[in-house]
């Protein structure tokens, strides 16, 4: 981490507390995988790179604690960077699976409520990305493609549970680029590529079995891809 970076979000927000700057940089070196899974977190050495106090640096530590992205061991002091599991990679499709296709579904119960030209636009945005097989982006518009879904519902309570896992989510669509980036992904590519555009079929013709299996099916697919995947995942 650099005091040059640090003071670039000084220079934007200079009203920010200190350790919510310190916590988004962190963040984007775990998501991005500068900062490499197991790495030990030196709060030290952080608050003399960045010029700061400790305690900005603790706090922010403890933030990202929580969000699931750094985490301790008993026999060890310290935090460390947050090292997937094959179980935990399972529990979070599942959690995406039950939460995505069930949003699905209710906005194409109610297309009314969501914005079709943007949904489609994104559609078609990640389906060239997998026809230029650059995948850049991935963590953008796949992200956002599901959110828009989610908000759409206007149902609280499923909103939150999304917001629950969607630091976990960028965490492995950061993952899942690299192996794209690294693999043949055949027909893996050609499934994927047009389920988008699937999704955003079924929610605007208002047909909501179909637009649930799809969401469920989209899911399915990448995680059916990372298993077969997880030597390079």
């Amino acid at each position: 981490m650099d005091r040059k970076t640090f003071e670039q979000h000084l220079d934007t927000n200079p009203f920010e507390q200190l350790s919510k700057i310190v916590y988004k940089m962190l963040k984007n070196d775990i998501l991005s995988f500068k900062l490499e899974p197991g790495t030990k977190i030196n709060t030290t050495q952080i608050a003399t790179d960045l010029e700061i106090s400790r305690t900005p640096v603790k706090e922010a530590v403890k933030f990202l604690h929580e969000d699931g992205l750094l985490e301790t061991y008993p026999e060890k002091n310290g935090y460390y960077v947050y090292t997937m599991s094959r179980s935990s990679m399972e529990d979070l499709y599942f959690a995406r699976s039950i939460i995505e296709s069930n949003a699905t579904y209710h906005c194409a119960l109610k297309k009314n409520n969501i914005d079709l030209k943007l949904l489609r636009e994104l559609a078609e945005e990640f389906q060239d990305m997998f026809a230029e097989q650059d995948f850049s982006r991935i963590d953008e518009l796949d992200p956002v493609f599901h959110r828009i879904i989610v908000e759409s519902t206007k149902n609280q309570y499923l909103i939150k549970m999304y917001e629950s896992i969607e630091t976990m989510i960028a965490y492995h669509n950061g993952r899942t680029r690299r192996v794209l980036q690294m693999t043949s992904i055949g027909q893996f590519a050609q499934t994927v590529a047009t389920q988008h555009i699937m999704i955003c079929n079924a929610i605007e013709f208002g047909v909501p079995e179909i637009a649930r299996d799809a969401a469920r099916s989209h899911v399915e697919s990448t995680i059916d891809f990372i298993r077969r995947n997880m030597e390079a995942y």
